[in-house]
């Protein structure tokens, strides 16, 4: 205990001062974060609170494309060996994809890409426990490459928690989750590898990425990227290679946006 007699009047009034500066300047929950993570056990503590949350989605896109047959029309050669009808100038062709989701909320909300599910005629989720169901799209946004689609069930739905990724620190462990190649339920980890990474994909859109060697591939889309308390700090999205698969270098949405964007999309619809 601090003694006006031991320290006299103004060494006691600088000293009190000082104690109530540095027990001011602690961060409320900073204790808690403090906690040692045990490293031995922290990814499966992740993977165990989180894969509940984490969906499959399939999703059929319809679209037009040209007749390629159609500059041979009126060709005499293609016309006397596969008599050629009169051909349609385009035909509708459907196009399957995969993609991966988070749950938002108890009534069905799922955060994904919008290049999974913005141009979807039709989709179908898998939850983690196997159960499937149709799915539509609430909205949309391509320019931050969300987008949220929402399921109907009686079901009492684990959903995902989200953390603060500007607190997210280059050389952080992360847990990545999803379907790779339709691999259902898969668990990658690595950490972050820089922040702040933009004009990746396109430079017209809207990107602020965090850059992680975490393995993602094709059908990770969607699917959350984690910190070791099993919050949410990113939505994966994209990943740079060029033998289509992956290479160490992938990018996620960081949470902060995607939560603004999925309230607005929940909200609005756009």
């Amino acid at each position: 205990m601090l003694s006006p007699k031991r320290y006299g009047p103004l060494g006691f009034i600088f000293l009190s001062l000082l104690m109530s500066i540095c027990l001011h300047s602690v961060p409320l929950g900073a204790a808690e974060r403090t906690k040692p993570v045990d490293l031995s056990t922290a990814i499966i503590q992740v993977a165990n609170q989180n894969l509940p949350a984490v969906v499959y989605i399939e999703v059929t896109e319809s679209r037009e494309v040209t007749n390629p047959f159609l500059p041979f029309e009126n060709d005499p050669f293609f016309r006397r060996f596969f008599g050629f009808p009169k051909m349609p100038r385009k035909f509708k062709q459907e196009m399957k994809g995969l993609g991966s989701g988070m749950i938002l909320d108890a009534q069905g909300h799922i955060l994904t890409n919008y290049h999974v599910a913005g141009g979807a005629t039709k989709m179908e989720v898998t939850l983690a426990d196997g159960t499937k169901h149709p799915a539509k799209l609430v909205g949309g946004d391509p320019k931050t490459d969300l987008a949220v689609i929402l399921i109907s069930t009686n079901e009492r739905l684990p959903h995902v928690t989200f953390g603060d990724s500007d607190k997210v620190e280059v050389g952080e462990w992360v847990v990545a989750i999803g379907a790779p190649r339709a691999l259902e339920k898969s668990v990658t980890q690595g950490i972050i590898s820089a922040k702040h990474r933009r004009a990746v994909t396109d430079p017209s859109s809207y990107q602020d990425f965090l850059q992680t060697d975490a393995a993602i591939n094709p059908g990770n889309s969607g699917g959350p990227l984690l910190n070791l308390y099993g919050e949410v700090i990113g939505v994966n999205a994209a990943i740079v290679t060029e033998s289509g698969g992956f290479e160490g270098i992938g990018f996620t949405i960081p949470s902060n946006i995607a939560v603004k964007v999925a309230n607005g999309l929940i909200a609005r619809g756009r």
